[in-house]
């Protein structure tokens, strides 16, 4: 179940730079070992606490996966309901069933790929093979011999080599997984600094939260959404449920393509 969670969640992130507020992408794809991490800055169940109260959980006498599940529980309804999909009376792991569905739908739609008579998988495996081409090809990367997971691992590399040079972060003597996470972190305090958003003695995970909480409060400004009294949450679940189109034209909600890698 976890696994199918993960999938989903890294489609409808509501972080913007890779940590940000807890989110989908942040509670399925680094929910125990990155948390952890986080030991010598935020204790990891006061992490939880915090991001649970602000989505109006109550945490008492509640462990970490039970917060967990139930902030989990709360997104996937949010996001079901911003793609008109009903949540009355349906159990968590139909509630998600339907939104990979519609998900890979919208997403085959986009590719020009027909949907009648495939199953999930099927369709999921030909969005795959289509993005992963057309990404490719854009690159500049040579399919021909590979199979999708050689394809992928080729322009994940190509993307973040790029990127790097793009930030001015060297690449020398680094594996992918350090280039990946210094890129990350560039990308955050460059869109700080665009935000015209202090970055001195804070480290990038705290960054991430400013970013995004001021993205937020402009995106609910030029919307007209009222913020007065409201968390961050609630403002975002306004914004991604009755104006979905404007919150990823923001980059609210970011990290879309990675269900088709």
């Amino acid at each position: 179940m976890i696994k199918r969670l993960s999938i989903f969640m890294l489609f409808f992130s509501l972080i913007t730079t890779g940590g940000l507020i807890v989110s989908a992408q942040t509670l399925s794809s680094m929910p125990k070992q990155a948390i952890d991490k986080r030991n010598h800055h935020q204790d990891k169940n006061m992490f939880l606490k915090q991001r649970a109260e602000e989505m109006g959980i109550s945490t008492d006498g509640k462990d970490t996966e039970t917060l967990l599940k139930e902030i989990k529980t709360q997104y996937i309804n949010m996001h079901a309901q911003s793609l008109g999909i009903k949540t009355e009376g349906k159990d968590l792991e139909t509630i998600t069933e339907e939104l990979n569905m519609k998900i890979l739908e919208e997403k085959a739609k986009e590719l020009e790929i027909k949907t009648k008579g495939k199953t999930r998988q099927e369709l999921k495996e030909e969005v795959r093979k289509v993005y992963l081409n057309n990404k490719a090809k854009e690159l500049g990367v040579t399919t021909e011999g590979k199979d999708i997971h050689e394809l992928w691992r080729e322009v994940k590399e190509v993307e973040i080599n790029n990127k790097a040079k793009e930030l001015g972060v060297s690449m020398e003597g680094k594996d992918l997984h350090q280039l990946a996470h210094e890129v990350r972190e560039a990308e955050i305090r460059r869109e700080a600094e665009e935000l015209e958003i202090s970055s001195e003695r804070k480290d990038s995970f705290e960054l991430a939260q400013e970013v995004r909480k001021r993205k937020i409060m402009d995106t609910a400004k030029k919307l007209g959404i009222n913020t007065k009294n409201r968390t961050h949450f609630e403002i975002s679940k306004e914004i991604l449920i009755h104006h979905r189109e404007e919150a990823l034209k923001q980059k609210l909600f970011p990290h879309g393509d990675r269900l088709f890698r």
